[in-house]
């Protein structure tokens, strides 16, 4: 797992790596934009949270879009958003707990 900050977003945004699945290892990364999960990319393909971003937030989406190279995105509910968020809580918990932390 990597977390960084998105570049030039001041640490508003970051961008947390990892790879994820069970019989085939996924790439993975998801943007937090202010606290707010608001859009991840999964093997190459983007995914962004269907509320109304403010500007700055929009484009930290683009930038974050941009560098992962995906030219499309499908658009997700917030629920989504969320189960992608609970399944890097769990793959962080398996973590910790291999490191006994």
């Amino acid at each position: 797992m990597n977390i960084e900050v998105l570049d030039g977003t001041n640490r508003k945004a970051i961008v947390i790596s990892l790879r994820i699945g069970r019989a085939r290892d996924y790439e993975s990364k998801l943007l937090i934009s202010y606290d707010t999960p608001v859009a991840f990319v999964i093997d190459g393909s983007g995914f962004v949270g269907d509320s109304n971003w403010s500007a700055t937030t929009k484009r930290h989406i683009h930038k974050f879009l941009t560098m992962e190279r995906v030219e499309t995105h499908s658009v997700v509910n917030k629920r989504r958003l969320t189960n992608y968020m609970s399944r890097i809580t769990a793959e962080m918990d398996d973590l910790l707990e291999n490191f006994n932390v």
